[in-house]
């Protein structure tokens, strides 16, 4: 009876160590490690954010909070990118635009066809106003519109549009398009100003973005220097401003070359104002 005592208990000392060592997710750590550390065994990445738990542990972030940092960007996003995914300051955008982790998988059109209705943005990446390249690619997959806007510094219109979403005092007003500026800051859609010119109509560059965004600074607008005019030589512009709508897979909905404000007409029909 003893030994039949003794061999029960030498099994389930053999059991209880094979448990000890069990990875039931397979994500590289031990069950027993991952309750101690408040993580599921069950799942390889507790928190869902596409990092898991063992990469987790490895970069120093929190496996249980997709953005440890609470930035807005997600830890496997800011490791792509280079910034600090637990630090708030360390950012893939310092303006905080949007970012798309499966843009590569669009194709891009190239620059070979006219701007058109149906056709997809051409992919470019260009300097904003605070010195940093952004992705245009990044804007897409956000489940929201897409507002382009090239102007150009010089051009008085393009100034009252800015004015406009910045919800400024514009001649722009009385038109239905006054409460736009509170559907952008609600985030019902997404605005681009793309500038190809200088106040002189020379070629833009970045020091002349920063400038423009300090007379017209709006936070939720993204202004990217066209330095090389590839845009407008891909958009033909009869004139300035130039304003298409896109879907969030950056498809053109709405473009007249002739008729800029038909963007802004297009957005108060899907975005009336609260009564």
């Amino acid at each position: 009876m003893r030994a039949l005592l003794s061999s029960f208990v030498l099994l389930v000392g053999c059991a209880a160590v094979e448990d000890a060592k069990m990875d039931s997710d397979g994500d590289g750590l031990l069950d027993e490690a991952e309750l101690a550390a408040g993580t599921d065994p069950e799942s390889a990445d507790s928190d869902d954010d596409g990092l898991d738990d063992a990469a987790e542990a490895d970069a120093g972030t929190d496996p249980l909070v997709a953005d440890s940092d609470g930035d807005g960007y997600l830890d496997p996003w800011e490791l792509t990118e280079g910034s600090d995914p637990m630090d708030d300051q360390s950012l893939i955008y310092e303006g905080h635009w949007p970012y798309n982790p499966n843009k590569d998988a669009i194709e891009d059109p190239g620059w070979d066809e006219r701007a058109r209705k149906g056709n997809t943005l051409p992919r470019f990446a260009w300097t904003d106003q605070f010195g940093q390249q952004v992705d245009i690619y990044d804007f897409a997959g956000q489940g929201k519109p897409v507002v382009l806007d090239l102007s150009g510094a010089w051009c008085y219109w393009c100034q009252q549009v800015a004015k406009l979403m910045e919800g400024r005092r514009n001649d722009l007003a009385g038109y239905g398009w006054d409460d736009l500026h509170t559907n952008l800051e609600a985030g019902d859609f997404l605005w681009v100003t793309v500038l190809d010119s200088d106040v002189s109509g020379s070629s833009i560059d970045s020091d002349e973005v920063a400038e423009w965004y300090d007379t017209f600074t709006n936070t939720y607008v993204p202004v990217l220097a066209d330095e090389q005019m590839e845009l407008t030589d891909w958009i033909n512009p009869s004139g300035y401003p130039t304003a298409m709508l896109l879907d969030e897979n950056l498809e053109i909905t709405v473009f007249d070359k002739a008729d800029y404000t038909a963007v802004l007409t297009a957005l108060a029909e899907e975005f009336p104002a609260a009564e």
